[in-house]
């Protein structure tokens, strides 16, 4: 009688390990290497710190970026973003539609790198932490007028530079990472219009512990920079909650099969040479949220130039994306 049970125990126990999806057993058995991660990440490496924090953990909600690429379809307003039933950090992604169109267009990059948050963290942040280091060793990434680039305890930090405005930088991965090429190391990080900072902003990165965390908006740094611009008594971003609960993710995520995009990951590791690389596109200039007042584009010169709905930019850059007043 006891052996009868013990087989019963063993056959569900076996039933119940193969019902478990596939792609979770094949990503605990093959975890990314260092290479593959740095293949993966390089296109986001350089951005500002406070994108990165909302940026991974919404890579794990890739079924809500595609409701928030709908409503963008549909010209939704900032009041719509803020009501729907989203993870925070899809909703501060909706903010940045050209960030969001990015994620949209290549879900097998953002659902590699949901998957390797969830299961890599560590390895993430060490991975951003080591292009960027490359970035700099070879001229490209300093400080400018879009963005301040500075050493904390060893790891390299790149917050906004203004308190009001963040700005996104575009670069060629197979650039900044690989070669230096002298003076013209300067022009290949290029920033279009300035994108205002929100108090859907609310996550920062500590690069010390290799994590994101939630920071009320209390602390110094670029948070203080920005605290006086932002809303801060919006509860959908700014909550008591929020401390009591840590960064949410979305492990449903780990279930979807991206076999072929690995394999391509693996093939050009190293080389930061992947066919399917995610790139910025200008189709969203015009998109998003509708602007509380009237616009107008930066100026024929090419100077920056503030425009009386919040923006600003630079008419020279070639990545823009739709600006939004809070």
């Amino acid at each position: 009688m006891m052996h009868s049970k013990r087989i019963l125990i063993a056959a569900a126990l076996v039933i119940a390990l193969t019902s478990l999806p596939l792609a979770v057993w094949s990503y605990r058995g093959q975890t990314y290497s260092s290479s593959e991660l740095d293949e993966i990440l390089a296109p986001i490496a350089l951005y500002p710190d406070p994108l990165i924090a909302q940026i991974l953990p919404a890579a794990t909600y890739p079924d809500q970026l595609l409701e928030a690429d709908d409503l963008f379809r549909l010209r939704g307003s900032q009041s719509d973003i803020d009501r729907q039933n989203w993870d925070v950090s899809v909703k501060a992604i909706a903010y940045y539609p050209s960030v969001l169109q990015m994620m949209v267009d290549k879900p097998d990059w953002t659902d590699s790198v949901g998957q390797a948050y969830i299961y890599q963290p560590d390895d993430v942040m060490r991975a951003i932490q080591r292009l960027r280091g490359r970035a700099r060793s070879y001229g490209y990434l300093s400080s400018n007028s879009y963005q301040r680039v500075y050493l904390n305890n060893g790891d390299i930090c790149i917050v906004p530079a203004d308190g009001e405005y963040l700005y996104v930088p575009q670069y060629d991965p197979r650039e900044v990472y690989v070669q230096r090429r002298g003076s013209s190391g300067s022009n290949l990080i290029s920033f279009g219009l300035g994108l205002l900072i929100g108090s859907w902003l609310n996550r920062d990165v500590d690069w010390g512990h290799h994590r994101v965390y939630y920071h009320d908006w209390r602390g110094g740094g670029w948070i203080g920079n920005s605290r006086s611009h932002v809303s801060t008594d919006n509860n959908y971003y700014v909550n008591p909650d929020f401390r009591k609960r840590p960064i949410t993710v979305d492990h449903s995520v780990t279930s979807h099969d991206i076999t072929s995009y690995r394999n391509s990951v693996r093939s050009s590791a190293g080389k930061f040479q992947p066919s399917n690389y995610p790139k910025y596109t200008r189709a969203r200039d015009k998109m998003g949220v509708t602007p509380a007042g009237p616009t107008k584009q930066p100026s024929s010169s090419g100077k920056s130039n503030r425009t009386n709905d919040g923006s600003r930019g630079n008419s020279n850059s070639r990545n823009s994306g739709h600006t939004r007043n809070h």
